[in-house]
């Protein structure tokens, strides 16, 4: 028969030591008489409110433990370990706002109890330890007695706020009452109490110590902060709270406070519940990181501000804090703008008084609350199975109940999606983030809670820790419902170690026992499900029983959605603050020095992921380190090709009108995100804010990306008679690769992107090493719109661009780039028939018509020439001028280079920017080198500019002849030759003898003959009287060595599909 628990709590009343920090009432106990030492503690424990007690007895404790057995009122629950006994005081604690008590022996005992000690100081929680030591006579001789440390007091007051030593009986009751105190003084922590050996069996007329209920009140809340406080929160527009464990005894005073302000209200974990998730006002993290962008005032109740300062790593910029808390060092750690040192509920409560007269009543938020829990659900619903089992357990989990984490996947994911009803009814552990604490504080969970049911969440690795404390639960009859979701691993460990060391893993695989035949083994009831639903069922079934229940969910090891994408969500671009230990430099960038302490990561599967590899992209406007960049592996490729092939078959089966309304989404995030973006890509590649710069390149996007939303792919009736139909339908191809160029970063990606997404192809991307900040950033803001898998990105070299078109789950690669590179993917791609379409540049000639007047063209043709400094595939790189008008066209055309201002992009007086990499900067030298060497005269420019970056002077080379590398090979620079000729025949000739036929242009008075013209030259796009135009409507695709393939309308959404043909007879 097993010493019950029962549900309806048969144990005199206690008094709580709520986190007001309040004295507990008195007991009606004898206050005098002859006691031994144990029998004193054990009265003087009684006196304070305590009526059960954990441990395990010894022998260093038998005086004391016996006074435990003599004594009616508490109760003893016999753990299996130290660390067991510590945990579930810590439960209790936790979730009563009682006084947890334990007794260990000491040394061993008292060490291997110590890690529940550090998650009490952690988490701010009343826990204390009885403990013993040696005689008293040979504490410090150093003289090897049993269990002896040698310093057992200072060990125990490095993780207690406090802890002592009872060296005879009368001194008992005093330095109970002194434990009680020191744990509730302003910041509530655990202590410690020893007594040797040979005192706890000591008599002595013992007298008890009243309870001290004033001692060390709370502060008041200095008025003078009260007012600076209600000042600033009478300014905000967008006011946040964030309430942490100090607040629990406050949730009238935050709720009132938070309905004044019209405020949301958000925690991290031990927080949770302290405003009720179903009020409209309470959000869940993910939920309020979108808001908190546009946060102007933060307002911290009793926490230390991790979620929003360690999570989170980022403050919009301007945002004024305000902390309420007990502890005035939390101002020294963290500094507020003000700082009130107060009990949460009075501090919250005086703030709002003063606010009464200093606000107008604020309209409901619930509107815009409600657009951000959407946003929000949407990515927690990606971190799956989690998501749907926590939904399972909240849907099984009576309103009161409590639910107890633990260090594992599903335990991390509840943290950001678990909702809470009341305080204290989440359990966690607190910053100490402990392996293993999760069953054995749920059992003192359900020990302080009887009639309340108790959910705890485990993982395979944290359970084992303390599988002996099943025991205690059948035993005891402790009805606690425990879910194991077993892995057959160190789930976060495997994964860390997956990702950062080559999936070289050590110890982070488990075998495992049958849970389900090791609870029935134990005595306890055992369940294995496979899904939510079952497991919701299980869990209701489990409250019924009169024992504890063990529940196995089996999980594929390593399918796991990772949960840190939420936890630790990446900051926007820019238009944000890191913490104060971050500086701003440039306006809103963050930087230190010269480099970005922005944290960029490579997206796959949803999810970010962070590399220890990085390569360094420089600032092209100085030369020097702007950002480390993660480098990725070929295993990364193959994980986000993996992903990108699992999404498909969702995404390709989608509504149109679901991918229609999702690209129109990405087109709005664009357009939100445009001036963040812009100056990131000004500061990696150079292109300036003002002029047809980094601004026009993210309206580029922002239209390119609404156009191909519009498009249509239309089912084509080839035959339809009184015999036959015949359909063309067009599907996906599957998984598209996408590698971009340094010189319109997101341009080109969008042009990439979207039409793959339009068709329903899902997209693996690599940007060029020179400029990948911005993509990744695009990337990762995309994917809080799109399911995950859809688009992801990986950064890298050559290794991982050649296993690209080499990848067997690649259907099709669209690449922009140079001609060797473009010949190098398509070989590669052979062996798989991979699907191409290769942008491979030119080198695009312009034909200036005998007789033209230019004057009234030469801003199109500087444009046309030089738009983002030349580096820019469809640029004019050769202008062919009739030998009659050549000295005038020349003259004209340096005189309008003469007032183009070059420097960096970031100043907007500047429309010309840098050669975006120094490989391009010494190329271009060279080929005005070559020209200079080999006779061409240089009008203007010709050299590098002095000083830091990569700047070359705009430059107009006349004479120019074919024997020059600048007229025969793409310059891709703010450099433009001019050709001489005699006759138009004598221009086209020149114009078409090269390999490549991108673009090229005719530029005539008379319409009609410069169309002729053009319409001779050999190229893709042929334009008149305006060079370099592009329209998201028209395709564009080069000829020779230009590439095969078009981008952009109709032809260029039907690159990423397959023909499939319906042919039936009537």
């Amino acid at each position: 028969m097993t010493d019950s628990l029962p549900k309806t709590h048969s144990l005199p009343e206690t008094h709580s030591l709520p986190e007001t920090h309040s004295l507990p009432e008195t007991h009606s106990l004898p206050k005098s008489g002859h006691m031994t030492t144990g029998e004193a503690i054990v009265r003087s424990l009684r006196h304070h409110g305590v009526d059960t007690i954990f441990g395990i007895p010894g022998a260093h404790m038998y005086d004391f433990n016996d006074a435990i057995a003599r004594e009616d009122d508490v109760r003893f629950i016999t753990t299996r370990h130290e660390q067991g006994a510590g945990y579930m005081a810590y439960g209790y604690a936790k979730s009563t706002g009682k006084t947890g008590v334990f007794t260990v022996v000491p040394g061993p005992g008292m060490l291997n109890a110590s890690a529940a000690l550090c998650t009490a100081y952690g988490a701010n929680t009343p826990v204390m330890m009885i403990t013993g030591n040696i005689m008293s006579h040979l504490i410090g001789q150093g003289r090897g007695q049993l269990h002896e440390l040698p310093d057992q007091l200072g060990t125990m007051r490095g993780f207690t706020g406090w802890a002592d030593r009872i060296n005879h009986a009368s001194e008992a009751p005093k330095m109970v009452a002194e434990g009680f105190r020191q744990m509730t003084n302003k910041r509530i922590r655990p202590t410690a109490i020893e007594a040797p050996w040979d005192v706890f069996g000591q008599s002595a007329m013992v007298e008890l110590v009243e309870v001290n209920r004033t001692a060390e009140p709370a502060p008041k809340p200095d008025p003078g902060k009260l007012i600076a406080a209600a000042k600033m929160i009478a300014q905000a527009r967008h006011p946040m709270i964030l309430v942490g464990a100090g607040a629990n005894e406050a949730s009238a005073e935050v709720q009132a406070l938070a309905e004044m302000l019209q405020a949301p209200v958000t925690a991290h974990r031990s927080g949770k519940g302290i405003l009720s998730n179903k009020h409209p006002l309470s959000l869940l993290s993910p939920e309020a990181h979108g808001y908190f962008a546009k946060c102007d005032c933060l307002i911290g109740i009793g926490s230390r501000l991790e979620l929003t300062h360690m999570r989170w790593q980022w403050q919009p910029t301007g945002m004024k804090t305000i902390r309420i808390d007990i502890d005035p060092t939390e101002f020294v750690r963290l500094k507020p703008d003000v700082g009130i040192v107060a009990d949460a509920a009075e501090g919250v409560s005086a703030l709002t008084k003063q606010l009464e007269t200093r606000i107008f009543p604020r309209g409901p938020r619930a509107a815009e609350l409600e657009e951000y829990r959407a946003l929000a659900r949407t990515k927690m619903e990606r971190i799956q199975p989690q998501h749907d089992y926590l939904k399972a357990i909240r849907e099984a989990l009576p309103d009161d109940g409590f639910f107890v984490e633990e260090i594992s996947q599903i335990g991390f994911s509840a943290r950001i999606m678990f909702p809470v009803y009341a305080p204290r009814q989440y359990v966690t552990c607190g910053y100490q983030d402990n392996l293993g604490f999760g069953f054995h504080t749920a059992l003192g969970v359900k020990v302080g809670n009887p009639d309340k049911p108790v959910v705890a969440v485990c993982g395979d690795g944290g359970f084992m820790f303390g599988v002996q404390e099943l025991a205690t639960a059948v035993q005891y009859g402790i009805n606690l419902v425990t879910v194991i979701f077993n892995n057959n691993a160190y789930g976060n460990v495997r994964r860390d170690q997956n990702w950062n060391y080559h999936e070289r893993r050590l110890g982070a695989d488990l075998v495992n026992p049958d849970f389900v035949e090791l609870a029935k083994a134990f005595g306890a009831k055992g369940v294995r499900v496979s899904n939510p639903e079952d497991l919701k069922q299980a869990i209701t079934q489990g409250f019924e029983e009169d024992g504890p229940v063990i529940i196995e969910v089996p999980i594929e090891t390593g399918s796991e959605r990772s949960q840190w994408s939420l936890i630790h969500p990446a900051p926007p671009v820019m238009g944000s603050t890191r913490p104060a230990w971050m500086q701003a430099m440039g306006g809103e960038l963050m930087q230190k020095g010269e480099m970005m302490m922005g944290e960029f990561v490579l997206t796959i599967g949803g999810e970010g992921v962070a590399k220890k590899e990085t390569f360094d992209v420089i600032n092209p406007a100085t030369g020097k380190l702007l950002a480390k960049c993660p480098q990725a592996s070929v295993g990364d490729l193959d994980r986000a090709v993996a992903a990108a092939k699992e999404a498909f078959p969702a995404w390709s089966a989608s509504a149109d009108e679901e991918r229609i309304e999702a690209i129109r989404k990405l087109g709005d995030l664009l357009e939100v995100h445009r001036e963040e973006l812009s100056k990131l890509i000004t500061r990696e590649q150079g292109k300036t804010q003002s002029g047809l710069g980094a601004n026009f390149e993210l309206d580029g996007c922002i239209g390119w990306t609404r156009s191909t939303a519009a498009l249509k792919l239309d089912v084509e009736t080839l035959i339809n008679n009184d015999a036959e139909l015949v359909e063309i339908h067009r599907r996906p191809v599957g998984v598209v690769a996408s590698i971009t160029p340094w010189n319109w970063p997101l341009m080109i990606a969008v042009w990439h992107i979207m039409p793959a997404l339009r068709a329903g192809c899902t997209v693996v991307m690599k940007p060029s090493p020179y400029t990948p900040l911005s993509t990744l950033k695009m990337v990762e803001l995309f994917n809080q719109i799109l399911p995950a898998g859809v688009l992801n990105v990986v950064t890298g070299d050559a290794e991982v661009g050649d296993a690209m078109s080499t990848h067997p789950d690649i259907a099709k690669i669209v690449f922009t780039g140079s001609v060797p590179t473009g010949r190098r993917i398509m070989s590669s791609a052979g062996p798989t028939l991979k699907r191409l379409t290769l942008e491979l540049g030119g080198n695009d000639a312009g034909i200036v018509l005998p007789g033209t007047d230019m004057e009234g063209k030469i801003e199109g043709l500087f444009w046309g020439t030089f738009i983002n400094s030349g580096q820019t595939c469809s640029c004019l790189k050769r202008l062919y001028v009739q030998e009659d008008d050549y000295e005038r066209t020349v003259q004209l055309f340096a005189d309008y280079l003469a007032g183009v201002k070059m420097g960096d992009g970031m100043n907007e007086a500047n429309i010309l920017g840098p050669l975006s990499n120094e490989m391009q900067f010494n190329k271009v030298k060279d080929l005005v080198a070559d020209a200079k060497a080999k006779g061409a005269r240089i009008i203007v420019g010709g050299n590098a500019m002095p000083g830091d970056g990569y700047f070359h002077e705009l430059t107009l080379i006349a004479d120019a002849t074919h024997d020059m590398r600048v007229v025969t090979e793409e310059q891709f620079g703010p450099v433009i030759p001019v050709i001489k000729y005699k006759t138009v025949e004598e221009a086209l000739a020149m114009a078409n003898s090269l390999e490549v036929g991108l673009g090229a242009s005719a530029w005539g008075d008379d319409l009609e003959e410069a169309k002729r013209v053009a319409l001779q030259m050999d190229a893709g796009t042929m334009w008149v009287n305006r060079h370099a135009v592009l329209n998201p409507g028209v395709p564009m695709g080069g000829v020779k060595q230009s590439g095969f393939g078009v981008e952009f309308g109709p032809e260029g959404l039907r690159e990423y599909t397959r023909v499939q043909v319906l042919s039936a007879q009537k």
